[in-house]
């Protein structure tokens, strides 16, 4: 039987369809899906993309406002210190444009000598060349606020003392554009000088004490501790670093002076050099990161979205990039990267592949919540006594950064908290160290007076109670009260120490040389001595001693 043309006419091709094997149609299948799908991907990015464009991030908040309202505010002009503060150092030749800022005498108070130093003769000279605006300067620290106007450009009077490469230009604007980090750009100036008048006070404590005028060494360290409380408005960690030190300076040569000329104080004196010691406010004795919450705060609301619940996505500009100079950052945690692998993935944010970095970047909620976790930890340290330090929280907070500076992909995907938290584990550490130097050098001038009181030392820490100081000074070591003892060589007050072991404060145990180096004295000044790591496990350890008067004031002046 014959097919009929007509029915036969379209089978060829329908033979050859029916022909392909099932891979191929599965191909073709696939391939025309993912066409469609890329072609799907590649509009929802580009759309993305333009929604990101239109969507820039919105700044809301004015942080610097926040932190000028943070600060302590003098009602009137007469509370502020900076005015005085700033005149007289001008007066002083200490401005930084003032040829005299380089001369020999402030070089010689820059050394702090010790009487009999080299350069104690230069420094003595140049403080009593300069008495009267040191007094106006002494006194204008009893003021309540210091006063620094800190977020506003720096005026003429201002400069004579900071220089003039701080005035604004002509062209600078007073609105800082969306580019810019305000918080980051804030100057902090007055930090230098005062740092550089604490070191004068120190001095002149003990110029006064070498001619008998127990007064003028008094308001030296009353001064001294002042101005160490009023570095610390702002509380940048910069400030409370700063003020932590400039204490731990007038703390010291106060014990110097102690252990030195301790008859050259009346009852009075003494009562009032013991409460400037003391007179440091609870808030100032901790860590505190405030002022850091409202910098990296501003940053984020500068490089993310807000979709007004807290979230948002990462839409920095390329200059945001440069500013914070996360490129370099990524170049040097990682120096294998090429120069121009580093540079294009900073410009990833801001260009083409912004919705990758949008989508790859963590959200504006989960980076702040980490970064509010890390510093947390931080902060609760430092409320820690010395001893519990060895399992500290913000060594958990050290570790997770360092983890996450340890890869790139982690390092970009949480770049704000990588490149903008520093490990602050020391920071912590520091302000354990400062509360610790302030009840030790209470307790020796406590100790000085009831010793005029009784005629003889305390036998025990509970011994100064209620007359002398409120509570029972504390070993932060131990945990229990400071150890005394009077013996052969002196009466001492004094720790166990980082080993945990009572050596009883002696005066001959050293800490080992190491490498060569020289053993150090084991009548240590210092509240937290450090054995090195590789002294022998069984090697002799010391204890801080915080009191021992020798009348002498060797152990303080030796390097």
């Amino acid at each position: 039987m014959v097919d009929h043309p007509k029915s036969t006419a379209g089978k060829p091709g329908t033979s050859a369809n029916d022909q392909r094997s099932p891979l191929r149609r599965a191909v073709r299948r696939f391939l025309t899906w993912t066409v469609r799908a890329i072609f799907a991907v590649t509009f929802l990015y580009i759309a993305f993309g333009a929604w990101l464009w239109f969507h820039e991030p919105v700044v809301r908040i004015d942080h610097v406002a926040a932190l000028r309202a943070m600060m302590p505010v003098a009602v009137s002009p007469e509370q502020a210190v900076w005015p005085d503060f700033r005149d007289q150092m001008v007066v002083m030749g200490l401005g930084a444009d003032d040829p005299a800022h380089e001369s020999a005498g402030v070089e010689a108070m820059n050394a702090m000598p010790y009487p009999g130093s080299e350069q104690w003769a230069g420094a003595r000279e140049w403080l009593m060349a300069n008495a009267a605006p040191l007094a106006t300067l002494r006194d204008a620290t009893r003021r309540p606020v210091f006063g620094f106007p800190i977020g506003v450009p720096v005026s003429e009077a201002d400069a004579r003392l900071l220089g003039k490469r701080l005035l604004p230009s002509a062209s600078s604007s007073g609105a800082a554009s969306a580019n810019e980090f305000p918080m980051f750009s804030l100057l902090l100036p007055h930090l230098a000088p005062m740092r550089t008048a604490a070191r004068i006070l120190a001095v002149d404590m003990f110029a006064a004490a070498e001619i008998g005028d127990g007064e003028r060494a008094t308001r030296d360290a009353e001064a001294g501790i002042a101005l160490s409380i009023h570095a610390q408005e702002g509380r940048f960690l910069v400030n409370d670093l700063v003020g932590v030190a400039m204490r731990r300076m007038t703390l010291g040569r106060m014990m110097a002076l102690l252990e030195w000329k301790p008859e050259l104080f009346t009852d009075s004196q003494l009562a009032r050099m013991q409460a400037a010691a003391m007179s440091v406010p609870v808030q100032l004795q901790h860590l505190n990161l405030d002022s850091e919450r409202l910098a990296f705060n501003d940053v984020v609301q500068r490089m993310y979205t807000d979709n007004g619940n807290g979230g948002g996505w990462f839409r920095p500009s390329l200059a945001q990039m440069e500013a914070l100079g996360l490129g370099k950052a990524l170049g040097e945690t990682n120096p294998d990267a090429p120069g121009d692998m580093t540079q294009r993935m900073a410009a990833a944010s801001s260009g083409i592949l912004a919705p990758f970095a949008a989508m790859y970047v963590v959200g504006r909620r989960d980076m702040l919540d980490r970064y509010n976790t890390i510093i947390s930890r931080y902060e609760e340290d430092a409320s820690l006594p010395l001893r519990d330090f060895d399992h500290s929280r913000g060594a958990e907070s050290d570790n997770e950064l360092g983890m996450m500076m340890a890869g790139t992909a982690e390092r970009w995907r949480w770049c704000l908290v990588s490149f903008l938290t520093p490990a602050l584990g020391e920071a912590s550490h520091v302000s354990a160290i400062g509360r610790a130097v302030c009840l030790a050098t209470a307790t020796g001038y406590a100790a000085e007076r009831y010793r005029r009181a009784h005629g003889a030392w305390p036998n025990a820490a509970s011994d100064l109670v209620p007359a002398f100081m409120a509570t029972a000074p504390e070993d932060p070591w131990s945990g229990k009260p400071v150890l005394m003892s009077s013996e052969a060589d002196g009466f001492r007050i004094w720790s166990i120490g980082r080993d945990g072991v009572d050596d009883r404060g002696d005066l001959t145990i050293c800490i080992p040389a190491v490498l060569g180096e020289n053993p150090g004295e084991s009548a240590s000044t210092n509240p937290d001595v450090r054995v090195p790591w590789n002294a022998p496990q069984n090697g002799l350890t010391t204890d801080w001693v915080w009191f021992a008067p020798r009348g002498d004031f060797t152990r303080w002046s030796s390097p």
